[in-house]
């Protein structure tokens, strides 16, 4: 006897509806399928996260043009203090903490002075967690560089959204040679060391952000093919470089605000993950850049008890029925 998929049925069934309610039924069809394999591989009945998420810093060097003008603006502390990243590391050690532990999320992270010793602190006390750091390379000099490798950083993440000065420069205000001289030295010291860090690049020039969110035409040319013809040759064959081919909408949100609809894109990571902001905050995602929908606070309870709390387990139930309205802020206005 033939096996009929679900997903067929539905296409038969739609085959007369109008292409719009065709596309959006059938992503919420694999969507709910999706939310069934992870209920099914334990991820809603974790008692701890998967992945912890640290904002040191609320503030960027950078002013990218795919991110948020906004973004940190009004966030106190702007930078998250030790004795707090002390508290949250030392809770992931009592709890065997063997998932990712990431310093990324909602700013440049080397702009904390404390970067280092936060970081040094969470490789000597998470030894089986694997540690990523996510950063634009501006501040990641060849001595810090070193010591990053030295205690054992497991993955470099980063964008080069530029081939020349001008391209560089239109998709994030910065300049592009110390990213280029802080990227050669890191790739020096770690071939010279012998540390096996991995070594991962996005690509997203200002002329196809503009192109594909914007919807705005610009001058310069997409320069992307060069940057990988340069850096390719340079990297191991466990590092990436990538095109980014569907940009985040997140910094028109709250210039378009039209209200979600269709089935919420990160939903397996909010699921496995967290978010803690510099003063504390658990927030649901990470597109949530000024903590508008918040969880918790690791200053007055543990993260434990923020994860298995009744807040958390609401919201995901919203999610899952793309109640976004009921959620409120940023959810009920993602693009994404």
């Amino acid at each position: 006897m033939a096996v009929i998929s679900r997903t067929s049925v539905l296409k038969k069934m739609l085959r007369w509806a109008a292409p719009e309610a065709v596309s959006r039924t059938l992503e919420y069809h694999k969507y709910r399928k999706r939310v069934k394999k992870l209920r099914k591989q334990g991820f809603f009945d974790s008692l701890f996260p998967k992945a912890v998420n640290l904002s040191l810093s609320a503030l960027c060097n950078a002013k990218c043009v795919y991110c948020p003008e906004d973004r940190g603006k009004g966030i106190t502390p702007p930078f998250m203090p030790f004795e707090l990243a002390k508290k949250i590391i030392d809770e992931a050690k009592t709890e065997n903490f063997k998932g990712i532990f990431r310093f990324s999320e909602n700013g440049e992270t080397l702009l904390n002075k404390n970067f280092l010793k936060i970081y040094e602190y969470e490789r000597s006390a998470l030894p089986l967690a694997k540690t990523v750091l996510y950063t634009n390379m501006a501040l990641l000099n060849k001595e810090t560089g070193l010591k990053l490798l030295t205690y054992g950083l497991d993955e470099l993440n980063l964008n080069i959204d530029g081939w020349s000065e001008a391209t560089y420069y239109a998709a994030k205000k910065l300049k592009l040679e110390p990213l280029k001289k802080n990227l050669h030295d890191f790739i020096e010291s770690r071939k010279s060391i012998g540390k096996p860090c991995r070594i991962h690049i996005d690509i997203l020039t200002a002329k196809t952000y503009m192109a594909k969110v914007e919807k705005v035409h610009i001058s310069l040319p997409d320069d992307a093919e060069k940057i990988i013809e340069y850096w390719e040759p340079l990297l191991d064959t466990n590092d990436s470089i990538l095109i980014v081919d569907k940009p985040y909408k997140w910094a028109i949100r709250d210039k378009t605000k039209i209200p979600k609809t269709n089935t919420c894109r990160k939903f397996s990571k909010v699921l496995r993950e967290c978010q803690i902001g510099p003063g504390g905050d658990v927030y649901l995602c990470c597109l949530d850049y000024q903590q508008k929908c918040v969880i918790g606070n690791v200053n007055r309870s543990s993260l434990k008890k923020i994860w298995s709390s009744e807040r958390r387990k609401t919201l995901l139930k919203l999610l899952i029925e793309s109640r976004f309205a009921q959620i409120g802020e940023p959810c009920r206005f993602c693009p994404d």
